[in-house]
C-alpha cells in the first residue's frame, strides 16, 4: 500500500526549490539606477536592453514602475 498523499514528492520539492533560490540573481540598488534610465531613452530597444543586461523584460517593468514613484 501507499502512504499519505504528498509524503513521497516533498524532498524532489525542495531539492527544485533549493535551486531556484540559488540560481535567483537579485539586483543591488546601484544596478536598478545604472538599468532604468537606459530604459527611458527613446533609441534604445528594451528587448535589447534586456538581454545584454540577462533580464525578463516583466521585471524592468516592474523595476521602472517602482523608479517612477520613487521620484514622484
Amino acid at each position: 500500500m501507499r502512504g499519505e498523499p504528498g509524503t513521497q514528492s516533498e524532498p524532489g520539492e525542495k531539492v527544485v526549490k533549493d535551486i531556484r533560490c540559488a540560481t535567483h540573481k537579485q539586483y543591488s540598488a546601484e544596478e536598478k539606477i545604472r538599468i532604468v534610465p537606459e530604459s527611458l531613452r527613446y533609441w534604445a530597444p528594451n528587448a535589447e536592453l534586456c538581454r545584454r543586461e540577462g533580464i525578463a523584460r516583466a521585471y524592468l517593468a516592474i523595476v521602472r514602475k517602482s523608479s517612477v514613484r520613487l521620484v514622484i
